[in-house]
């Protein structure tokens, strides 16, 4: 009895198959990776990537078979399983052993992938080949994400975009050796809340504002502990203005982040208000404050100089109105008519 069709398509994948893994034999890399795309068309796609992906790691002991490993990258891509496909590129970027031309030109191949979250995954291997290189590849991993997940928000690819982001946007305060800037970590977050994605945005600004290392400006906390406030994430906003509050240098920053916390939040009120009672207690008594907004009243209705309004501004404190607002949270009843 003669075979049916199905069982005899199955025997030539099977056959087609052996032939792309079998080093035995003497067939040339480009026929192992033909045979490879005649049993994809026949059906076996995924047995086909399979049997590529093993090739691959196959040549990789062969110092030589640097671009028979090329043409295999490439097959999977057109197979369509980029993963494995950037897999094996970045293996030959990060093998020291291969010659300078087919690294070069594997990073490239995953540079032209970078419209997508595989190909961009496989950027920390093309910066190794440059480095070790010294090749300028002409590219900034932050820039170059960023560009990738917008690319990829207007294909559609939301969540793709949004895990090419958390690279830069979770670098900082989790990490001993920060890959990124705080500029390019803020730009990050930026993107993540066009992208919609409120919540990891709210993450992102959040490890700025409580990230105290060197290069973290007062106002650049404050602005990111606003921004995850804007955001509506009201119980981090709190513990991040909280955090700018006390470890903040300038007395007027951590006022104002005091401040935005004793007006506005439900939590962690009470240390805002015991942090504005601490700074203002630093040059203040209960009665020159209240005596102080008294003198300031007087001079803003006869719009004379007042005294004790220019002594204060000159006191260390650019924002007298700051002080003020301060005072009355600590003072309610004294400013109530």
């Amino acid at each position: 009895m003669s075979q049916s069709p199905n069982n005899e398509i199955d025997e030539a994948v099977t056959f087609l198959l052996e032939l792309v893994n079998d080093l035995s034999n003497e067939l040339e890399s480009l026929r192992r990776i033909e045979a490879a795309s005649i049993a994809a068309k026949l059906g076996g796609d995924a047995a086909a990537i399979e049997a590529l992906v093993e090739l691959a790691e196959g040549f990789a002991v062969e110092s030589y078979a640097g671009a028979a490993r090329l043409e295999v990258a490439r097959e999977v891509a057109k197979l369509g399983d980029a993963e494995s496909s950037v897999e094996i590129l970045a293996a030959i970027c990060e093998d020291d052993d291969l010659g300078w031309d087919e690294r070069e030109e594997a990073a490239q191949e995953i540079l032209r992938m970078g419209d997508t979250g595989h190909g961009v995954s496989g950027i920390n291997a093309v910066l190794y080949f440059a480095n070790e290189s010294g090749v300028d590849m002409g590219i900034d991993e932050a820039e170059y994400r960023t560009s990738a997940a917008e690319r990829m928000a207007e294909a559609g690819q939301i969540e793709a975009a949004v895990e090419v982001l958390k690279v830069i946007t979770q670098d900082g305060v989790w990490s001993e050796h920060n890959r990124f800037s705080r500029v390019n970590r803020w730009n990050a977050a930026v993107t993540l809340s066009n992208l919609g994605d409120e919540s990891a945005a709210a993450k992102a600004f959040f490890s700025l504002a409580v990230d105290d290392d060197i290069n973290a400006g007062d106002q650049e906390r404050l602005d990111a502990a606003l921004m995850v406030a804007e955001l509506g994430h009201w119980e981090k906003a709190s513990e991040a203005l909280v955090t700018v509050a006390a470890e903040c240098e300038h007395e007027e920053i951590r006022l104002k982040a005091a401040i935005q916390v004793a007006s506005h939040m439900d939590q962690g009120t009470e240390r805002a208000i015991e942090i504005i009672g601490t700074l203002l207690a630093r040059r203040y008594s209960y009665h020159q404050l209240t005596e102080a907004q008294m003198e300031r009243e007087v001079s803003v209705d006869d719009q004379t100089p007042s005294l004790a309004l220019d002594v204060a501004m000159t006191d260390q404190e650019k924002a007298w109105a700051l002080i003020l607002e301060a005072t009355k949270i600590l003072y309610p009843r004294a400013f109530t008519s």
